[in-house]
């Protein structure tokens, strides 16, 4: 019933004329109320809200996974990691990584929160592969060993002691772009990927404190 209807009800009297139109006014503004009530119900729920989302995102933190705005990368080119802890060169440039359009879905941006509400934490390689195949994204994880005599063997890399608390997640299958004379300009990084920015940021929170993980995307 409109409320409209509902407030004649509470007279004794119909009314008519300037009296009715006044009670259609202020019938509608109360069914816009009612209106607004309910869709304030639905951004109670991380899976349903809208108008809300960026207030969840805040509050979850997982608001610059989808600004796209890469994570801080400390220890990349300020010395902590060493120059012999990556020989193979897969930072290259110094890790840099392009920020991802900010047009991420709805639906994305609900999943994005809900994952981080649902997720329990964990310190296993199987708990991050198997949150980033929750993701729709397969990954491989490589952990560091400085040599050690006893344990390392004739032709493994030798890292400096820090690297132990670093880890490498490995994403296949992404387009890596390396600098080309004639086709780049000066100041653009050696190498460029489109980074998986949610993938990231999840992988940054969740990661164990004392740690730093990087990703791998060629």
């Amino acid at each position: 019933m409109p409320n409209s209807d509902a407030l004649k009800i509470l007279f004794p009297v119909a009314l008519e004329g300037v009296f009715d139109q006044d009670i259609q006014i202020e019938g509608e503004l109360l069914d816009a109320a009612q209106a607004s009530a309910d869709r304030l119900l639905k951004e109670f729920f991380a899976d349903t809200t809208t108008a809300l989302i960026a207030d969840w995102e805040r509050t979850v933190g997982v608001s610059s996974a989808i600004s796209g705005a890469s994570p801080p990368a400390p220890g990349v080119g300020d010395g902590l990691l060493g120059d012999g802890l990556l020989g193979d060169g897969l930072l290259g440039d110094g890790g840099a990584l392009a920020q991802q359009p900010p047009s991420v879905p709805m639906q994305a941006r609900r999943t994005a929160i809900l994952q981080q509400l649902q997720a329990r934490g964990g310190l296993s390689k199987l708990y991050f592969i198997g949150l980033a195949a929750a993701m729709g994204v397969t990954i491989t994880i490589d952990e560091f060993r400085p040599f050690m005599a006893g344990l390392g063997r004739a032709g493994d890399p030798i890292y400096v002691p820090e690297a132990v608390f670093c880890w490498r997640i490995n994403v296949p299958g992404a387009t890596c772009y390396y600098f080309c004379a004639g086709q780049s300009c000066a100041g653009e990084p050696l190498r460029w990927w489109l980074p998986q920015a949610s993938l990231e940021a999840i992988f940054n929170r969740l990661k164990p404190a004392h740690t730093y993980v990087f990703f791998n995307y060629s």
